[in-house]
Order: structure tokens, then sequence, then C-alpha cells
């Protein structure tokens, strides 16, 4: 199976053939709500631009949608970082990037689907940051065990006050890129050599 992630507006769908996509993430409520958005919502929000949505799908097939993330601009409100941050920042609210809603189709999880989604909502962050001040990524968690994911797996840290998001600066996002180039460039070398 080969991936392109491109935006829901590139896949050949209409809002009406959307409504009729096979897309199921589970079978919890969070799970069903995440489905019925990608179904019924997201043509809609992306039309009046609420909120911009991102899909994995088939190269071969683009309407078949595999996952989804959605990107909008949000706020951080310095009282909800933490305190070794407070001090460094201005005490008004910071730019960020939203991922609002994220899912993958069941039938494809645990595939690295959700790991190229979400690369691919930190390539466009970086590429925004050149334009437009932005400094962080927001992820809104469907539950704790996605949120201590977050933290665990991928260095996002607490929002204090909002109990399932989480954020990364954009700064450890670019330093991270940085450094897997730098690997991948040690790794080229020394199969030359």
């Amino acid at each position: 199976m080969e991936l392109n992630i491109c935006a829901l507006e590139e896949t050949g769908h209409t809002r009406s053939s959307l409504k009729k996509i096979d897309f199921n993430c589970g079978d919890k409520k969070e799970d069903k709500e995440l489905s019925k958005y990608l179904k019924q919502l997201a043509w809609k929000n992306n039309e009046i631009s609420i909120a911009r949505t991102f899909v994995a799908c088939d190269i071969e097939n683009p309407k078949c949608i595999f996952g989804y993330y959605t990107a909008s601009m949000s706020l951080i409100e310095v009282k909800n970082l933490p305190d070794d941050l407070k001090d460094s920042l201005p005490g008004y609210p910071i730019p960020a990037m939203l991922i609002g809603k994220f899912a993958v189709n069941r039938s494809v999880q645990r595939k690295g689907i959700g790991k190229k989604l979400i690369r691919h909502a930190f390539e466009n962050v970086i590429e925004i940051s050149k334009k437009v001040a932005v400094y962080a990524v927001i992820v809104d968690a469907k539950n704790k065990e996605v949120k201590e994911y977050y933290i665990e797996q991928a260095g996002f840290l607490s929002l204090i006050d909002r109990p399932l998001s989480v954020y990364i600066p954009v700064i450890s996002i670019k330093e991270a890129q940085a450094n897997a180039q730098k690997a991948m460039q040690s790794q080229e070398i020394s199969s030359i050599n």
C-alpha cells in the first residue's frame, strides 16, 4: 500500500460522496465521533475555513481514505504552560497550530499511518512558521490513553487546565527534523565507505 497525504479536496470526493465512505476508526463514543466528523463535517469546515482536513489515502485510489487530521490556528494561554516557560514568554496568548481531529481507519491501525500523518502536520507547521508566527502544535487527544502516548512516545508536553491537550514547540520539531536529516546523511556516508 502506497500512501499519499493530501488536502481532502484533492481526493476527488464531493461532500455527498464523503458521506458514503467506509471509514470507521473504532467502537468507542469518541471514535464514532471522529468517523462521523470526516463523513459529515470535514467538507463543510474546509469550505468555511474553520479547519483544513488532510487525508492519508491510497496513491492508486485517492478516494480510499485511511486516516486524517484537521489543522487550524489556535492560541495557547501562557497560564496553561509550565512555570519554567512562563518567564520566557510574553503574558499574552501565543500562536499555535491545532490538530483538533485525528483518526486512522481501524482496518489499517498500527501500520504507521498515524505517524505519517503527524509527520505531515509537522512539515506543514514548519512551512507555515516561515510566513506566520507559530510557537507550538497543540493536539486535542481523544482520551487519556492517547494523551499519554503523545507524551511518552512523541515528546509532547501537557497543557495545564486543558485535560486532554498536549503541545510541542515548533523549535523542538525543527530540531528533531534536523537530527533525523543528520542521521540519514551519516548512514548514506557509511554505506558509501
